[in-house]
């Protein structure tokens, strides 16, 4: 009798230390304190534009039965209590790539080519879990927030000023003059991000009933091959290392449950349905020109330009630019970072060497829409130096160039060039950029991209 009496004090101590230590997880997987004076809300305003946007150029299809396979599985995961009560939706997306992602806030897509990769249910649960996990931990807003910070010039440094300032819809982002894209918004997870996701997503896969372990085998499953099935989720989502391990630690803290949530029927029809399905007809853009997709969102498109230049194509302008440089983040089809491969660092956005375009709403005329933009960058950097401004025609158009000088991301000092535009319904602006040491040297390649500047309003 004491013999059992021990055993289960035994047992008691242990599931307590668990409990413990599950809790004390729990309590470390919180969104960072560099949002806790933003609004949840915020996250959700933000995200539903952004998406309403990447609807009217992705080519999103609509399938009733498919629909209702993928509705039913983040209704599964979004009504448990891990997933924090964000109103959560999705869009599937006619692409052979595997990737899903999420917007703030809750709006999510996913690619064909994942559910065609799947091997079941819950591996599919894992992918959308995790994506929630970083919606609920609020991970997309804490990056734009840190972009905010390391950034000196870049387009959505701009727009996150305006976040804090209130007002409608997305009247605060107005305000700091800056244009924000479908995918700005999608910035690369840090490794702790991921880890986060991970453990969050398991718990909430565990709640809902599907098998935590087959989202770490999903994604052991991709990286057997250096990632290269899924390289835009790869690069959004880093490998933080040992992730069967980690969610195989973390389900011995969750409570044990029956995993039944999945409906291998369902699963199997959903996948040969998307193996007959064609391509949605290419979207027009409001514009008329057919709107650009990729696997990593709307982009321009790159093609071959004059003198060993490449050329540039978004949905308003297009600019030939240096054949060595490259096109960065995929911003959108007209808001878009293109540099040396040294000069720009994709994993904040920082920006010490290349051209940076995106457009801003109009103030007026546009010495005054030149002055707020520069105002929204003198907001991120407080040393930042403006010097004079010139009048120049642009392709027929009335255009603004400003000297400035500000703090470079690689230390010491670097020139900014800003080139406003007047168009129609917005303001484009490209900043160029060069360390202050090779500004004379990279004139010459800045006024040659000037030159080839054309829009399309």
């Amino acid at each position: 009798m004491r013999l059992r009496l021990r055993t289960a004090s035994l047992i008691l101590i242990i599931v307590a230390a668990a409990s413990a230590l599950l809790a004390q997880k729990l309590k470390e997987l919180k969104p960072a304190s560099s949002v806790d004076n933003i609004p949840k809300a915020k996250d959700i305003e933000i995200g539903r534009k952004v998406a309403s946007e990447a609807e009217q150029q992705y080519p999103v299809i609509n399938n009733p039965e498919l629909q209702a396979f993928v509705d039913r599985i983040i209704k599964k995961l979004g009504t448990q209590p891990a997933a924090d009560g964000y109103p959560y939706t999705i869009k599937p997306i006619y692409d052979d790539s595997i990737n899903a992602f999420a917007y703030p806030g809750g709006a999510m897509f996913i690619h064909t080519g994942l559910i065609k990769s799947a091997d079941n249910e819950d591996q599919i649960a894992g992918v959308l879990g995790h994506e929630m996990a970083h919606v609920a931990l609020r991970h997309g807003m804490a990056g734009m927030v840190r972009a905010q910070k390391t950034q000196t010039i870049a387009g959505i440094g701009g727009a996150l000023a305006g976040i804090f300032l209130g007002g409608g819809a997305l009247g605060s982002l107005a305000q700091a003059g800056i244009g924000l894209s479908a995918q700005s918004v999608l910035l690369k997870n840090t490794r702790d991000a991921e880890t986060q996701a991970d453990l969050l997503g398991t718990r909430m896969m565990n709640e809902a009933g599907y098998n935590p372990i087959e989202m770490a085998r999903f994604f052991e499953k991709l990286e057997g091959d250096g990632g290269s099935r899924a390289p835009q989720f790869f690069s959004d989502h880093p490998n933080p290392g040992n992730r069967v391990k980690s969610v195989e630690e973390e389900i011995q803290l969750l409570p044990r449950t029956t995993y039944n949530a999945a409906r291998p029927q369902e699963f199997q029809r959903a996948k040969a349905l998307v193996g007959t399905l064609k391509a949605p007809p290419k979207k027009t853009s409001s514009k008329g020109a057919p709107a650009r997709t990729g696997g990593d969102g709307p982009t321009g498109q790159v093609g071959q330009g004059a003198n060993g230049f490449k050329r540039y194509t978004g949905q308003v302008f297009q600019m030939d630019f240096p054949g060595q440089w490259q096109v960065f983040g995929g911003q959108g089809a007209d808001a878009v970072t293109i540099g040396p491969q040294n000069g720009v660092n994709p994993d904040n956005g920082s920006v010490s060497a290349g051209v940076v375009v995106n457009a801003a709403k109009k103030q007026g005329n546009l010495a005054n829409s030149t002055r707020a933009i520069i105002q929204g960058f003198q907001k991120n950097d407080a040393n930042m130096k403006v010097g004079e401004s010139r009048n120049i025609e642009v392709s027929g158009r009335q255009g603004i160039l400003t000297t400035m000088q500000s703090t470079s991301p690689q230390g010491g000092r670097e020139m900014d060039y800003l080139l406003t535009v007047d168009l129609p319904d917005r303001t484009f602006f490209a900043v160029f950029v060069a360390p202050e040491a090779q500004a004379q040297q990279a004139q010459p390649v800045f006024q040659q991209m000037i030159q080839s500047l054309r829009f399309a309003q």
